[in-house]
């Protein structure tokens, strides 16, 4: 089916055809018209970088039924704030504008790369990947944990992460990892990146089965409650490696002590 384009002068215009794909183009117009649209499906749904304007408002956003292939917002200014009744297939926050996944919905896959990225409400991201930016992960009191958590290096170092969910695996190879879950568990977490150009920090953590503590070791200097890591590899020639396995609040089921080329002590 025919692209629909959407600029400033056409945000009132109808709505777009079921299983059309949309391109907002550049203005600086906010988008607020025409917004609801959960009866229908768009395979792609993409955001010129261009566009400094907002679409749709908190209150009412951008409203779909499904995005099947992809959403990519490039916009360099201005909030999108996006809401699926079903699932987005791919959401990719490209662009420094601000992207907020708001009420509900399900991504398969959210990448950050640049901007800002809340993931809110009821919405599920099920793997993340966090390469710029900042994102912001919020617990409503319900809120399902990621199957994956990963940042990784970009093109100008790693992202920001703060998250109050839980998670299968959290992985940080560069970057900000802040887990303010709120006692919630992680089954798996993997500090892997170098300590110069990542940082974990456990603010709110109830447990982790296994934790890999083999590049950085954890921030817990705002620990707010008992931790305990029932599985953990810890390179004991990282700074602070000692302090953390004394740390008062956590504790350490099974630990095996590594030196710097990866060899058991």
């Amino acid at each position: 089916m025919a692209a629909v384009i959407i600029g400033d002068a056409t945000n009132d215009t109808g709505t777009p055809a079921d299983g059309s794909d949309l391109y907002f183009e550049g203005g600086n117009t906010a988008i607020t018209q025409n917004v609801t649209l959960d009866a229908n499906t768009y395979p792609i749904i993409e955001v010129s970088r261009a566009r400094t304007g907002d679409i749709a408002t908190s209150g009412t956003p951008f409203r779909v039924e499904a995005c099947s292939t992809r959403l990519v917002y490039n916009a360099m200014a201005g909030t999108f704030y996006f809401q699926c009744d079903t699932t987005a297939a791919l959401i990719q926050c490209l662009g420094a504008g601000q992207f907020q996944f708001v009420a509900s919905g399900t991504a398969t896959r959210f990448e950050v790369l640049n901007g800002s990225a809340t993931i809110a409400g009821a919405c599920v991201a099920t793997n993340v990947r966090v390469a710029g930016g900042s994102t912001y992960i919020i617990n409503t009191g319900a809120s399902t944990a990621q199957t994956l958590l990963h940042l990784m290096s970009g093109p100008s170092g790693g992202g920001q992460v703060w998250t109050q969910r839980g998670a299968t695996t959290m992985t940080n190879e560069s970057g900000t990892l802040n887990v303010d879950n709120e006692g919630t568990a992680v089954t798996n977490l993997l500090c892997t990146g170098h300590h110069q150009v990542a940082k974990t920090i456990l603010e709110d953590i109830g447990t982790i089965t296994a934790g890999t503590f083999t590049g950085h070791i954890p921030d817990v200097s705002r620990l707010a409650r008992p931790l305990t890591i029932t599985a953990e590899t810890i390179n004991m020639s990282l700074p602070n490696a000692q302090a953390f396995l004394d740390h008062p609040l956590i504790t350490h089921s099974s630990v095996t002590r590594l030196i710097t080329d990866g060899r058991n002590l």
